[in-house]
């Protein structure tokens, strides 16, 4: 069952048990994009899940595929200011903090930012996680003071 897949695979990801948690999670979503099809919520779901485990792998391309085809896709589907398509976002400028593609990456935290403080409000766990990622970015850069801005809602 592709359900049972998905969720066993994102266990065993969280656990670290990468290896097996690769082949269920690879199945999961083949199955729903055969079953229901690519552009699917359902499909998304187990992609998106897929895409996080890539990047946990340490399989950086594919994961920016993934991610990208995610994104795209719940984009269409749900819209932008979907909290989905947020968290596609969010994990996309993770990604491309982790690649050092430092100005993608704010560019895409700010929109995560943006629309989570309009859909989750500020405060919210997943407001204030892309928060302290954005500040993380521009601690990097040497904008300490728009990073301590940004944590205290001063933000641009």
């Amino acid at each position: 069952m592709p359900f049972f897949d998905t969720q066993h695979a994102i266990t065993l990801r969280l656990l670290g048990k990468l290896s097996e948690a690769e082949p269920l999670s690879v199945h999961a979503w083949e199955k729903r994009a055969k079953v229901l099809g690519k552009g699917q919520y359902f499909t998304l779901q187990s992609m998106h899940a897929h895409a996080m485990l890539l990047r946990d792998m340490g399989c950086a391309q594919e994961a920016e595929a993934m991610c990208r085809s995610v994104l795209a896709s719940r984009d269409a589907l749900l819209g932008p200011k979907h909290v989905e398509t947020l968290q596609s976002v969010h994990d996309l400028a993770d990604l491309m903090l982790d690649l050092d593609r430092i100005q993608e990456a704010e560019e895409l935290f700010r929109r995560a930012l943006l629309g989570r403080e309009v859909q989750l409000r500020p405060g919210h766990p997943r407001t204030e996680q892309t928060a302290q990622r954005l500040a993380t970015l521009l601690e990097r850069v040497g904008r300490g003071q728009e990073a301590r801005a940004s944590q205290h809602g001063q933000r641009q």
